[in-house]
């Protein structure tokens, strides 16, 4: 199972690594469902840990229909962070008629090197359907390698599991990383389907459960075992 957890800080990203985790998302503001950590922060972590890093691109938690201004925002702080080695962003945006925000994506294309993106869970914004056809869109962007999902806001992720795994067949070689309520209870449901092996933690690795508490290594070691 791979492993990817939700860091906010260098401890984090510390216990994280020496957990065995396999990457860290590192985002600021859990109180806003995770924004753009600063970038003294991500040149510390890179300087500091050898883990895998993918940051959080995001400035704002009012949605994931973007302005031009808004998205050139995003460009611009991608290039000024490009040098750092780091593996990649996290990142999405959607248009006004649900579907993905293509001009966005576009406008990444040239800048964003050897870097890969995980679509964010702008995702599950998406109905079923809306969210196959959103697949195949994302499909045409090779930088694009992963899918943060939790199957739809709709509904609790163990009720999506059948949902999720014909998604991970259609995205294929995309990777589907499942979160957004991956627990000790659903873990169990997602080691049984072969097509759902990569998970995205945050509080579930937390002490007491809680964004504001450290990460706890027996919880990450917890889900290796």
């Amino acid at each position: 199972m791979f492993i990817e957890v939700i860091a906010q800080n260098l401890a984090d990203a510390k216990i994280a690594e020496s957990a065995g985790a396999n990457r860290i998302e590192l985002v600021a503001n859990m109180s806003e469902d995770g924004l753009t950590p600063s970038e003294s922060l991500v040149a510390t972590i890179c300087k500091e840990t050898k883990i895998a890093l993918r940051v959080m691109v995001r400035f704002h938690n009012q949605g994931f229909i973007y302005t031009q201004d808004e998205c050139e925002k995003m460009c611009q702080w991608i290039i000024a962070n490009n040098h750092l080695p780091i593996e990649g962003y996290v990142l999405g945006g959607l248009t006004e008629t649900g579907m993905i925000d293509t001009q966005f994506l576009d406008a990444i294309a040239p800048i964003i090197g050897e870097k890969k993106v995980t679509f964010h869970r702008a995702f599950d914004r998406l109905t079923w359907g809306q969210q196959e056809q959103a697949v195949l869109v994302l499909k045409k962007y090779p930088f694009v390698d992963t899918i943060l999902t939790s199957g739809g806001i709709q509904q609790p992720l163990a009720k999506n599991l059948e949902h999720l795994k014909k998604l991970a067949v259609l995205a294929a070689p995309i990777t589907l990383l499942v979160g957004g309520g991956v627990n000790e209870q659903v873990f169990p449901l997602l080691q049984a389907v072969p097509e759902l092996q990569a998970i995205h933690i945050g509080s579930a690795v937390r002490e007491h459960g809680d964004f504001h508490n450290p990460i706890s290594a027996r919880a990450i070691q917890n889900f290796k075992q």
